[in-house]
């Protein structure tokens, strides 16, 4: 029987079951707790209206902090599951958002480009499982779908009378490059340990704070455009 409490060790940093045993994993999750306040603080630049779904990418962006935070000081498979939980639905959650309210999809085209994320998810997480990716094969599909999704953003905003005379905003495209440098820390952690002890698991962390911030602001900022 698969015992829930059992303590995990699956970082660099981790040499032991105390609560401070991931110092830097842990304290590098303030990253995401600002990354969550300055999304707040900038949703007041919109109308009351359209701030409810701007508040559930937010609060989900608090999740994930409190989650991850929990997850590094308490190594066990029921605070990973509150560290992977909150990440997943933010994806699904902001991608749907992004189809809808940002490109204006139809919900059977929505419908269509998640599904095809999720399948893409498992078969990558599920064929690259045996290579040497420290778990990062599972994110692979959002290092994929971010470009594209910079890329299509891009072509509607030229396309549309509605943004034509304003700036496209580049937070898509530049969090596209912020997270290959994060997947890149987080896959080869393991493989720092016998160079530096504390790993780079922390790097991810602090630059998917970045990654966050940006995606949520470009949805602040293209709901600002259609006011």
């Amino acid at each position: 029987m698969i015992d829930p409490w059992k303590n995990i060790d699956s970082y660099c940093e981790r040499l032991d079951v105390t609560l401070l045993s991931e110092p830097l994993n842990l304290c590098s999750n303030i990253g995401f707790i600002v990354a969550a306040w300055m999304v707040q603080r900038d949703s007041q630049t919109l109308p009351p209206a359209q701030r409810a779904s701007i508040k559930r990418l937010y609060g989900l962006i608090y999740c994930i902090g409190i989650g991850s935070s929990l997850f590094h000081s308490f190594a066990n498979l029921v605070t990973m599951a509150l560290d992977v939980l909150p990440i997943s639905l933010y994806i699904i959650y902001f991608l749907g958002h992004w189809n809808t309210t940002l490109m204006g999809y139809s919900p059977k085209k929505s419908a269509s480009i998640l599904g095809l994320w999720l399948l893409l998810t498992l078969v990558l997480s599920f064929g690259l499982k045996s290579l040497p990716l420290a778990g990062s094969q599972t994110y692979l599909s959002v290092a994929l779908f971010l470009p594209w999704m910079a890329y299509q953003q891009k072509a509607i905003f030229s396309a549309s009378s509605t943004y034509k005379s304003f700036e496209y905003p580049q937070d898509l495209t530049l969090a596209s490059i912020i997270f290959i440098a994060s997947l890149l820390f987080r896959t080869i952690d393991p493989f720092i340990c016998p160079l530096w002890q504390y790993g780079t698991h922390f790097l991810w962390h602090l630059l998917n704070s970045i990654l966050l911030f940006l995606t949520a602001s470009n949805s602040i900022k293209i709901q600002n455009l259609k006011k």
